[in-house]
C-alpha cells in the first residue's frame, strides 16, 4: 500500500468519523442548537457571509494576479471558473483532486508542466504566507496573556512561531529560488498579492470573529480570534487526511475560544463557521457552473 492510497483511506475513515460525530451531535443537543441560531442575530449573520464571500472572491483574485506574476495569461472569469470549481473537488477523499482539475484545466490552456507547477505553488504559498504571518503577528500583539482565563502563554509560541517561520524561509529559498526572484523582480504583482492576501485575512478574519463576539462577554480579542483563525486554517490546509481542514480547523478554534465561552459554545460557533463556508463555496461553483453555460448559450466570451 503506497502513502497515497493509505492518506486516501484515512481520509474516507475521517469524514464518515465527521459525519457521525456530527449526527450524533446534532441528535443529543437539539435543544442547544435551537439556543444558538435563536440566539445569533440575523444580521450578524448577514454580515459574516458577506465578509466570507469577500475573502473568498479574493482568493479568484490572488489566483489571476499569481498567474499574470509569471507571465501566464486567463481571463478573470476563468480564474473564478477554475479557482471556484476545483476548490470543490477537495472534499472528494484522495486529496489531490482539486488539484488534478486545475492541472487539466491549465493543460487545456496550453500551459507546459513548469509553468502548470509554478503557478500551483506560488498561489499555494501565498496563501500558506499570508496565513502564517497573520496568525503569529496577531497572536503576538494579542494582548491575551494579560487576561486572566488564558492559561497558554501565545507570545511564547508566537516567538516560537517566528523562527519556524525564518527557518522555512531560509529553507523555501533554496528550493524555490527562481520564484523568488521572480516575485522581487515582479515587485508590482508581488506589492499587489500582499495587499489581497491582508485584505484576504482581514475579511475572512472579521467574518469569524462576528460570529464568535456574539458569545463572548469577558473580553474583547479580536487580534487573538485573527491570529487563531490563521493558524487554525494552515494547520488544517496541510494535515493531509483533512479535506478542506473540517474537522482540523475547528478543534483548534474550539480549543482557542475555550477561554472566552463553555466548550459547547465554542463548538457551535466554528461549526456554524464552517457552515457558512460550505454554503459559500457550493455558490460560487454554481454560478461559475451558470455564467460558463450563459457563455456558452450566447455571443458573449468569457472564456
Amino acid at each position: 500500500m503506497t502513502m497515497r492510497q493509505l492518506v486516501g483511506y484515512f481520509k474516507v475513515v475521517w469524514l464518515i468519523a465527521l459525519l457521525l460525530f456530527v449526527g450524533l451531535y446534532i441528535f443529543r443537543h437539539t435543544e442547544q442548537i435551537e439556543y444558538f441560531l435563536e440566539t445569533l442575530p440575523t444580521e450578524t449573520i448577514c454580515w459574516a457571509f458577506s465578509f466570507l464571500m469577500t475573502a473568498k472572491l479574493l482568493l479568484t483574485l490572488s489566483m489571476f494576479y499569481c498567474l499574470r506574476m509569471l507571465g501566464l495569461k486567463l481571463s478573470l472569469f476563468e480564474c473564478f471558473y477554475i479557482y471556484n470549481v476545483t476548490t470543490i473537488a477537495k472534499y472528494i477523499p484522495g486529496n489531490i483532486w482539486h488539484f488534478v482539475g486545475k492541472i487539466g484545466y491549465y493543460r487545456a490552456k496550453g500551459f507546459n508542466a513548469s509553468q502548470i507547477r509554478d503557478s500551483i505553488l506560488v498561489e499555494t504559498l501565498w496563501v500558506l504566507f499570508g496565513a502564517g504571518i497573520t496568525g503569529v503577528l496577531f497572536l503576538f500583539f494579542s494582548g491575551v496573556g494579560d487576561i486572566p482565563n488564558i492559561s497558554v502563554d501565545y507570545k511564547k509560541y508566537s516567538w516560537i512561531g517566528i523562527i519556524i517561520l525564518s527557518v522555512l524561509l531560509a529553507i523555501s529559498y533554496g528550493y524555490f529560488r527562481k520564484l523568488i526572484t521572480i516575485m522581487v523582480q515582479q515587485i508590482g504583482f508581488t506589492s499587489l498579492l500582499f495587499l489581497i492576501q491582508l485584505f484576504f485575512w482581514f475579511f475572512i478574519g472579521l467574518s469569524f470573529y462576528l460570529i464568535a463576539d456574539t458569545y463572548i462577554s469577558s473580553a474583547n480579542p479580536i487580534f487573538f480570534v485573527y491570529g487563531l483563525y490563521a493558524i487554525a486554517y494552515i494547520i488544517g490546509f496541510i494535515t493531509p487526511f483533512s479535506p478542506g481542514g473540517i474537522g482540523i480547523r475547528e478543534g483548534i478554534l474550539v480549543g482557542g475560544l475555550v477561554s472566552f465561552m463553555p466548550a459547547q459554545q465554542a463548538l457551535l460557533v466554528a461549526g456554524f463557521h464552517r457552515i457558512l463556508y460550505l454554503i459559500a463555496e457550493a455558490i460560487l461553483a454554481l454560478l461559475s457552473f451558470a455564467l460558463m453555460t450563459f457563455s456558452k448559450n450566447t455571443k458573449l466570451k468569457l472564456m
